[in-house]
């Protein structure tokens, strides 16, 4: 794995160094090729030393990935200035977060607006579920179906991210394939076992009219934005999963 020192590295995406090769995948993908599985005009990843060097082996070079996301987080002009080094990656969470018409703090830390971005696209998708939907996904997550108003599950969903583990990670998985699909048209290559996303399904179409409905008010004529909404759904979802997976194996 790549070897760096913390003086060099985006801190909100330090956590990238305990990265597995697989789980970098998408990320890198996202990164490289749009919707159509075309290389990206602006992309310059495919052609780093490092890229050329390691190839599929992505944890050899976490951080020149990390750098190519903070590249397209700023718009070109402004990247000659900063040296090539793009924006902080909070910068860019916020910027998707603002896109997204959602509201936060600028003393939220970034995995707080990375989960209010997981909840805005449940809460979105929630209300096109049907009652069967509804409970068979409650049931899935283990959550009281004593309430299932938009109120009720919200709540649910707030403490299933704030305290984490299997079901917080189940839950990016779900969202985070979702999204992929409905902007990429793809979803991810790693994490989506059957028993895992049960009532995957569910959510695609739904997660799919949410996106359609966010799309038109996102500047589609701007290519980085096609980047940086799905990378920091990915990155999101890397989050609760690799803390997930240390976890486990203590």
């Amino acid at each position: 794995m790549e070897l760096c020192n913390s003086d060099n590295v985006d801190q909100d995406l330090y956590f990238l160094c305990d990265a597995q090769d697989e789980e970098l995948k998408d990320l890198v993908n996202c990164l490289i090729y749009d919707k159509d599985y075309e290389k990206r005009f602006a992309e310059t990843l495919s052609f780093s030393e490092e890229y050329q060097k390691y190839g599929d082996k992505y944890s050899y070079y976490w951080v020149r990935i990390t750098e190519e996301l903070k590249l397209f987080g700023g718009n070109t002009i402004a990247n000659l200035f900063r040296l090539g080094k793009g924006v902080a990656y909070k910068e860019i969470v916020e910027d998707v977060a603002k896109e997204m018409k959602i509201n936060f703090n600028s003393y939220d830390t970034v995995e707080e607006i990375e989960n209010k971005l997981i909840l805005r696209v449940f809460e979105d998708t929630w209300k096109n579920l049907t009652e069967e939907e509804k409970r068979n996904f409650v049931s899935e997550m283990e959550i009281s179906d004593t309430d299932l108003t938009k109120q009720g599950i919200t709540l649910a969903v707030q403490l299933c991210l704030k305290k984490g583990g299997f079901k917080t990670y189940q839950l990016a998985v779900i969202i985070a394939n979702s999204v992929s699909k409905a902007i990429l048209g793809r979803g991810l290559s790693f994490g989506t076992n059957a028993a895992l996303t049960k009532y995957l399904s569910v959510f695609i179409g739904p997660v799919g009219w949410t996106f359609t409905g966010i799309w038109t008010l996102v500047d589609i004529a701007s290519p980085a934005k096609r980047v940086t909404i799905p990378a920091v759904f990915y990155i999101t979802l890397l989050r609760k999963q690799i803390r997930f997976r240390l976890e486990t194996i203590k």
